[in-house]
């Protein structure tokens, strides 16, 4: 449900935050913990340590946490562990995001693409139209045959009634 980053939340805000591998040896009794020790106690967890997961910008991506059931610090071989699973996090998280702003960028174009389209479509009509109940029926009819809208209509503000006439 998400937890807040800082200086002091538990082993993986801490990590976010100031960027390193922060290791909590005994879960009972450290400051960074105090918000969340029953809730972890509770399942039996009594050291942590997380490791940031950074961009090739240093920009924070996430945390790899690692839980045991007894205090403890972690060994050399989980380091070398982890700093691999969190190398691999790094590529996966940057291409899902690079797939993800690609998709966006397309879509955005296409609806460009769209618009142009529309916008020329619609200065033809009123170039080649000369009643304004034409010129106003092409303006709506326009968008929603390019699919920039699904239904359109235009309306005139009838000053005596104060009110609008479709």
């Amino acid at each position: 449900e998400g937890c807040p980053i800082g200086p002091d939340a538990g082993s993986c805000g801490a990590a976010a935050f100031h960027r390193i591998e922060v290791v909590v040896e005994e879960i009972a009794t450290h400051p960074n913990w105090r918000p969340y020790r029953d809730y972890a106690l509770t399942f039996g967890l009594k050291a942590c340590w997380s490791t940031p997961i950074l961009s090739t910008t240093s920009e924070t991506l996430g945390t790899f946490a690692i839980y045991y059931k007894e205090p403890k610090r972690p060994e050399d071989e989980e380091r070398e562990w982890v700093s691999r699973a969190t190398h691999l996090a790094t590529i996966a998280i940057e291409k899902e995001r690079a797939q993800q702003a690609l998709h966006k960028s397309r879509a955005r174009a296409q609806q460009q693409a769209r618009l142009y389209a529309v916008s020329s479509r619609t200065n033809a009509a009123m170039l080649q139209l000369s009643m304004p109940l034409e010129i106003c029926q092409a303006a709506c009819r326009i968008p929603v045959e390019g699919k920039l809208a699904t239904l359109a209509w235009m309306g005139c503000l009838d000053n005596e009634s104060e009110s609008v006439r479709i």
